[in-house]
């Protein structure tokens, strides 16, 4: 069972046809959503591009230079 049944049964357990049907809709979502939260390999692209741009002008590295990225992709991203 993947996880993500695991949390359909967890939040409805009943098996009656509602609970049946709330659970398919449940895991239909959940997979569109980790489709709409998938990496493409524009965005690895872009994040690469931004850690490029990033390293030299602030001469920053490790921990705050990826939340610098983190931080402009997500603007980037809309998010």
């Amino acid at each position: 069972m993947s996880k993500a049944e695991e949390r359909a049964y967890e939040c409805f357990p009943n098996e009656d046809i509602n609970s049946k049907s709330v659970r398919f809709g449940f895991l239909l979502g959940y997979h569109q959503a980790e489709k709409d939260l998938e990496l493409t390999w524009e965005d690895i692209r872009e994040i690469c591009r931004m850690w490029i741009e990033s390293k030299t002008p602030f001469g920053v590295t490790g921990e705050a230079l990826s939340i610098e990225v983190l931080r402009r992709f997500k603007a980037h991203k809309g998010g």
